[in-house]
């Protein structure tokens, strides 16, 4: 019986090392686990440093499109305006031509004359009114889409600020 006794404790003293081995290897393996998981987080925390990069690139793209844009449309409005006024100098040739009676000028001659210089004179007036009030909607939409641009910039970079804060605090 003593040594039934002995073969039993010796089982059980196998068992209990045989467990004991299991349970130090399974830590060991959650260790490495937990390593990995750090180095991966580590990683991604680096990872969105570099979006973080990319996206002031992308900004700043972004911004030098809204210039171009705008330096485009500045164009296209000064030439349509360069048109308009050249329009009108025209017209103002044909009108003064026509007031010009050849040898015998008269009052009303002079007075037409002066009647075009004044049509002219307004029109060159609402060329440059409306010329000024096209730049001005040109400089809003500008500030509107650098705002826009602005902001949707801070959006990602905060989203991406936080996420790599909750990487970090992980860690």
């Amino acid at each position: 019986m003593a040594a039934l006794s002995s073969m039993a404790a010796t089982v059980s003293a196998g068992a209990s090392a045989v467990s004991s081995y299991q349970s130090w290897q399974s830590a060991q393996d959650q260790a490495a686990d937990v390593q990995k998981m750090k180095k991966l987080r580590s990683q991604q925390a680096t990872d969105l440093l570099g979006q973080i990069e990319s996206e002031d690139v992308i900004y700043q793209d972004e911004l030098e499109m809204i210039k171009k844009q705008t330096e485009l449309a500045g164009t296209k409005l000064l030439a349509g305006t360069e048109g308009a006024i050249g329009q009108a100098g025209v017209k103002l040739s044909q009108a003064v031509g026509e007031t010009y009676g050849g040898r015998f000028d008269t009052g009303s001659g002079e007075r037409g004359r002066l009647e075009t210089k004044a049509g002219y004179e307004d029109m060159l007036a609402d060329v440059k009114e409306s010329y000024d009030l096209s730049m001005d909607e040109i400089a809003l939409r500008e500030e509107s889409s650098e705002r826009e641009a602005f902001l949707r910039h801070e959006e990602v970079l905060g989203s991406l600020e936080a996420q790599r804060e909750e990487i970090l605090a992980m860690l």
